[in-house]
């Protein structure tokens, strides 16, 4: 890398970070704009995930489990049909809206932009009355609740927007943008209002509850609506007569079942054990999930962080620099994942106390369940190497596999051994998926990037990628 080119970087580096305060202590090296970078989303996401365990703790003065559970249970099914509102087209835009962009082809990108809309619009005439016919058939008690019920819907466009504004972010390259109303603002929003509920004596229930999350996606779309507006200008140019619509629409199903493996596991895991375990069983469970996903929040920035550096240098043909960013980024999440898992599985019973006397119970399905994001990066980043080599079709099958596994065998283990069969089932699940995912990702590639790999000498190698077509 030439003087020129990495003092480039490091004013890129300082505009991201702002104004150039953190280069002063941090040195950027071949890797280092992405530690720098890391380190700047970290300390958004961890705000985030702060305000989400506070959230929970909170949600546990307010209401008895019963009601956490059903809450929670509400909230997660509210994510994941957000997803199937959009057609997970916003997962797509990296290489449909970000690519066109860099080409200057305006007219393709705004026409992207215009199709997610319109199926978003489409989509929700369905998805809206299905999430109350589902919800009151996993919750027949909900039916006294239809208030809840009705908030819990609206939240769903709200979430969708959020969503669609952090993938957005990304394709822009605005890290921050892509973090801020997303993993920040909406999170402590609704922390705030929870904290107002608490210190206010106000009469709650599952309907008050709702209600305050439907205000913070609100409050937290405006912020990512404001937030997106300067970048939003491609939006100017007329719309393509012949777009790949179904390309599209493809490619983002193709990873729909991912999303809800990934980026909802927790939720779908509450969905899929739900009709099974009761709504005591459910709080317990859904307050385990809260406290493996915050610590799954530094391997997800450094992700966000490093996933175009590792997509720069494979577009360049640049394979030897990608592998090294990507062997760096894969010891960068497991490491410090795994130790964290290991404190958290000692102190299990300690953190739950925090919740209160009702979920202490669940310590055994805590230590099993901080298995999930040390399985997430002992594979290494196989969807990442799938995606920038253009095989996503590749991730269709286990995905499809897994998610159909998990909503089969997850209400299976929790009928026949409860809170902790869901955990052990889950963590199975989990672990076959990564692995198989690992094995398409090197048969594609030819990378070998999981933590084995990196450990033993032999294997530290830049292997050529393979052509698509071979």
């Amino acid at each position: 890398m030439t003087d020129e080119t990495t003092q480039k970087k490091q004013q890129q580096a300082d505009k991201e970070i702002g104004g150039g305060f953190l280069s002063r202590f941090v040195t950027i090296g071949p890797n280092g704009l992405a530690l720098t970078r890391s380190a700047g989303v970290l300390s958004v996401r961890v705000g985030g995930a702060a305000a989400n365990f506070f959230t929970v703790v909170l949600l546990t003065r307010l209401l008895p489990p019963e009601g956490v559970g059903l809450v929670l249970s509400m909230i997660a099914m509210s994510f994941m049909f957000s997803v199937l509102l959009t057609l997970n087209l916003e997962n797509v835009a990296i290489r449909f809206l970000q690519q066109p962009l860099e080409r200057d082809a305006l007219p393709e990108a705004a026409t992207f932009v215009r199709y997610s809309m319109k199926v978003s619009g489409v989509m929700m005439v369905l998805i809206l009355p299905l999430y109350g016919v589902i919800i009151l058939a996993l919750h027949p008690d909900l039916a006294a609740h239809w208030g809840a019920i009705i908030l819990a819907a609206l939240s769903i466009p709200l979430l969708a927007f959020l969503r669609i504004g952090s993938r957005y972010g990304q394709a822009f390259h605005k890290v921050f943008v892509a973090v801020l109303a997303w993993g920040f603002f909406r999170p402590v929003l609704l922390l705030a209002g929870l904290g107002f509920l608490l210190l206010g004596n106000v009469a709650v229930s599952i309907t008050t509850i709702l209600g305050v999350f439907v205000i913070a996606a609100f409050l937290a779309s405006l912020v990512q609506a404001l937030l997106l507006s300067p970048h939003m200008k491609f939006m100017r140019a007329a719309s393509m007569k012949q777009a790949p619509r179904r390309e599209w629409t493809r490619a983002g199903l193709y990873l729909a079942a991912t999303v809800f493996l990934l980026d909802y596991f927790q939720n779908s895991v509450l969905v899929a054990a739900a009709p099974v375990l009761s709504d005591e069983a459910i709080g317990q469970l859904g307050v385990v999930l809260r406290i493996v996903g915050v610590m799954g929040i530094g391997q997800m920035a450094i992700n966000m962080a490093t996933g175009q550096q590792v997509s720069r240098h494979h577009a360049r043909g640049e394979i030897p620099a990608m592998c090294k960013a990507l062997f760096f980024a894969n010891h960068m999440r497991f490491w410090p994942t795994l130790i964290l898992s290991i404190i958290v599985a000692l102190m299990a019973k300690p953190i739950l106390s925090v919740f209160g006397a009702d979920y202490i119970g669940a310590a055994k399905a805590l230590r099993i369940l901080v298995l999930v994001p040390v399985i997430g990066c002992f594979w290494g980043n196989a969807i990442l190497l799938l995606n920038i080599h253009g095989a996503n079709k590749a991730i269709v099958a286990p995905s499809l596999v897994a998610t159909l596994v998990l909503f089969i065998i997850l209400p299976w283990a929790g009928r026949f051994y409860g809170l902790d069969g869901v955990a052990w089932a889950a963590i199975a699940i989990l672990f076959g998926f990564h692995y198989w995912l690992y094995l398409r990702a090197r048969r594609e590639t030819g990378v070998r990037a999981a933590i084995p790999d990196l450990l033993v000498p032999a294997r530290k190698i830049h292997p050529p990628i393979k052509s698509k077509d071979s």
